[in-house]
């Protein structure tokens, strides 16, 4: 009788959504983009750590983290669990009288409010340690924690200039309705919900608010994101008044979406509609000011078009679309 050195197990992928694009990282580098693949394992090595990589049609991209154990009594399946219930949060600053690349940033990992110890740290400067320094004011740095039982929590953010972290938004919003009636609506991952301070200062939950009920001025931030234990993970200033100058109608009979978000040196474009003769494409700063504007030519259904984008510096954009004088979309997206 021979003991076989490999054992297949069959992994399934189980997230919810439309997904376009997925990836199974595995320890020896090796990859596979099969949606519940066969994998031969060795039955030498006891664990078997397992990433899954899926990019979903709205451009969110999400990773998950597992482990494959072999012992006597092998499981046939293993499902790559999403929940990670941890969350992590950065603090940092510059020494006084200090000037250029001598940032530090310390990392935090908590389960609720109790504050717990990560297996792994990893930046994106190849520091593993929970506080790294020499950082750079107004550049995007992110960090990554593994904890003890495989999940895996990361954030993204930048230094500025007086010491304050700000995070790079994960989350997308954008403005729909029409020039009386502008909504700005949201999406996040599954396990958060949005609220949005208004006006008066009463906090409301919901995936869309009427931009009217929250642009009115003042430093709060006005859209917040919590975890399902309550905590902030995400929270944003939107005020966007001198945006909305100058539209007439936003065409809802046409969908645009934006890839990838954040963005490095080329945003894409998927424009979904009647054919248009030209369509004017804007990038403006989150304040409306336009930084970039480029008219692209007969643009039919499902037409792809690229924008380079190696010229913004780090920080929140607005890519507002339109065509004949009207406003087609006007999305939300962050350059690296």
């Amino acid at each position: 009788m021979t003991i076989p050195e490999v054992v297949p197990i069959q992994l399934v992928e189980v997230s919810e959504g439309d997904v376009i694009s997925r990836e199974w990282v595995f320890e020896d580098g090796s990859v596979n983009i099969e949606k519940d693949p066969l994998v031969m394992f060795s039955i030498f090595q006891p664990e078997h750590k397992v990433s899954l990589t899926v990019m979903f049609a709205d451009s969110c991209t999400v990773t998950y983290y597992g482990t494959v154990i072999l012992n006597p009594a092998i499981i046939d399946t293993v499902i790559v669990d999403p929940a990670c219930p941890y969350i992590i949060k950065v603090d940092g600053g510059f020494p006084p009288a200090v000037s250029s690349c001598a940032g530090w940033a310390s990392a935090l990992v908590y389960l609720g409010e109790e504050l717990v110890e990560p297996a792994f740290i990893s930046w994106s400067t190849g520091d593993s340690l929970a506080t790294v320094s020499g950082l750079c004011p107004t550049q995007t740095y992110s960090v990554e924690a593994i904890m003890n039982d495989g999940c895996a929590v990361s954030t993204k953010f930048v230094l500025n200039a007086d010491g304050i972290i700000t995070p790079i938004s994960v989350y997308n919003w954008w403005l729909s309705g029409e020039t009386e009636e502008l909504y700005v609506q949201s999406d996040t991952a599954l396990g958060l919900k949005v609220e949005w301070r208004l006006c008066d200062g009463t906090i409301v939950e919901a995936d869309s608010i009427p931009l009217d009920a929250i642009n009115c001025g003042g430093n709060e931030s006005n859209m917040i994101v919590r975890d399902l234990q309550g905590n902030v993970v995400y929270s944003e200033n939107i005020s966007l008044k001198t945006t909305a100058t100058g539209i007439q109608n936003l065409n809802v009979g046409t969908t645009v979406k934006l890839w990838p978000n954040p963005v490095n040196d080329k945003l894409n474009i998927r424009y979904s509609g009647k054919f248009q003769p030209e369509i004017n494409v804007e990038v403006c700063d989150v304040m409306g000011k336009r930084v970039s504007s480029e008219i692209f030519r007969n643009i039919s259904d499902n037409h792809e078009i690229s924008l380079n984008t190696e010229s913004l510096k780090t920080g929140i954009y607005i890519c507002r679309i339109s065509a004949a004088g009207k406003i087609i979309d006007s999305q939300k997206f962050s350059r690296r």
